[in-house]
């Protein structure tokens, strides 16, 4: 049978195995299982309690990447990394070179057809060290970057990695009943994103747009609590309707499941595209030409606008405006009932380019290409070598005088 095997990082320093495209991943190994052999592994202080619903994850623990006990620990994974000569395996990195250069250590280089899977986040500062490399993208900005680099390579793009969130009365009775229990006629805005140093920017876009929010509505965040200073600036800001923060373990876990109880929601990356799944109507964080942060609509005119930035505060103005006029938050909560029908409107979207299903068949076909395509050792090395130096370099800063 053909094998895949996806090997990423999970520290609690980075980003504690709850990112979005640990997510994505495990969906994106559930469709897969029906055609692969699919074996996942994290490395880090930390396994991933969203993989861990799989059976086919395993966790290794490791400590500081650049270190003789880590890359000691990643070299006794290779005889379980190893198969029967005549099964086609796939070895496909997820992240950046944090995480594509500690498999070459395991596996030792030129030893089999390795990927790379690279998330939904910023594009790479660095690109280029990624040519001669199958790489597997989200969204059409890293993939139009990526080809300019080298088109030669195995490329391919499956913005497809959501499903929508089951439905869990007990779960929503417990964790959002300020939602549930909602006035009638009273909107209820639901935001889950990560309370995290990464997200800063992109959550003060959310807030500052939020405070400029008139009306009654209920509104809950959920997120997970990675940076206590970026909670406190989130506290400080001032809106006229009631808001709350929610960050306690049993609520942020699988969080997704509370976009059943919400009208609106506001959200970056799959998160919006769950809330499209679910059929309500989705917000995107956007400053406007002048800088002011809005909260821009999902629309069928602009939503590949939107995919193109995977669905970012990265999205400029300019780009949606070309598509037609945009659609702001406050124009929906001063008339809900005439916008309702892009809640049914954003899961047509949803079904027909963004459910999981749809990218199945990208992902039979890179696995094809991908295994016949075969990396230069001498490109890794050059990778292995640039990844030592910057490691070293990032953990000698502290100690500079």
């Amino acid at each position: 049978m053909k094998t895949i095997v996806f090997f990423l990082s999970s520290y609690s320093t980075i980003n504690t195995g709850v990112g979005g495209h640990y997510r994505s991943l495990k969906e994106i190994a559930s469709i897969l299982q029906s055609d692969f052999d699919v074996r996942i592994f994290t490395f880090g202080n930390v396994p991933s309690p969203i993989l861990q619903q799989l059976d086919c994850y395993r966790h290794v623990e490791t400590g500081p990447l650049v270190s003789p006990g880590t890359w000691r620990t990643l070299r006794n994974l290779r005889k379980e990394l190893s198969f029967e000569p005549d099964r086609e395996v796939l070895y496909v990195t997820v992240g950046d070179l944090i995480c594509y250069v500690p498999i070459l250590l395991c596996l030792g280089l030129g030893s089999g057809p390795v990927a790379h899977l690279k998330p939904g986040g910023p594009v790479f500062p660095r690109s280029y060290m990624f040519n001669g490399l199958p790489l597997m993208v989200f969204h059409r900005q890293d993939y139009r970057l990526f080809e300019a680099h080298d088109s030669k390579r195995p490329l391919a793009l499956a913005p497809g990695r959501v499903s929508p969130p089951p439905y869990d009365r007990e779960y929503l009775n417990h964790a959002v009943p300020r939602l549930i229990g909602a006035q009638e006629g009273q909107l209820r805005l639901l935001t889950i994103c990560r309370i995290a140093e990464e997200k800063a920017t992109s959550l003060s876009v959310m807030y500052g747009a939020l405070e400029n929010l008139e009306g009654s509505p209920v509104s809950t965040h959920i997120g997970v609590l990675q940076s206590r200073s970026v909670l406190h600036r989130l506290e400080q800001h001032r809106l006229a309707f009631s808001h709350e923060i929610l960050v306690d373990d049993d609520v942020v876990d699988t969080a997704a499941r509370a976009i059943h109880a919400c009208d609106l929601f506001i959200g970056l990356g799959r998160s919006a595209m769950e809330a499209m799944a679910l059929g309500k109507i989705a917000f995107v964080p956007v400053r406007d030409r002048e800088g002011a942060p809005r909260l821009v609509a999902v629309t069928r005119q602009n939503w590949r606008i939107f995919q193109h930035h995977n669905f970012t505060d990265r999205t400029p103005m300019d780009e949606l405006e070309a598509t037609g006029e945009p659609l702001f938050i406050e124009d929906v909560v001063g008339d809900f009932d005439h916008h309702q029908h892009l809640g049914q409107e954003g899961q047509d979207i949803f079904r027909e380019h963004l459910s999981i299903e749809t990218s199945a068949s990208a992902w039979r076909q890179f696995y094809d290409d991908a295994t016949g395509f075969r990396v230069s050792r001498l490109r890794d090395l050059f990778r292995v070598c640039y990844f030592v130096a910057m490691a070293l370099k990032r953990q000698l800063k502290p100690i500079k005088r």
